[in-house]
């Protein structure tokens, strides 16, 4: 069901560009064991593609020209 996007969150939605983000991105440096498989990025890479998106990151901003501007959820997302 689809719902209203808040006033802040609409702000930094509409503001944001491509050369100045808005959004909040997360860095983890992570170190291998000497043990782990050589394929070890690839696989968690595919994984990460595969997985379904959980709230609130499976929500999509929709605007329309008869109602405010909504979220609506999705099942599917390209993390690429």
């Amino acid at each position: 069901m689809p719902k209203p996007i808040r006033s802040l969150d609409l702000m930094f939605l509409l503001g944001e560009r491509a050369t100045e983000p808005k959004h909040v991105a997360l860095l983890l440096l992570l170190q291998m064991q000497a043990k782990a498989s050589t394929d070890l990025i690839a696989q968690l890479v595919q994984s990460y593609r595969e997985a379904v998106p959980r709230a609130p990151f499976n929500r999509l901003a929709r605007f329309g020209l008869t109602h405010l501007p909504q979220w609506t959820t999705t099942r599917t997302f390209d993390a690429r």
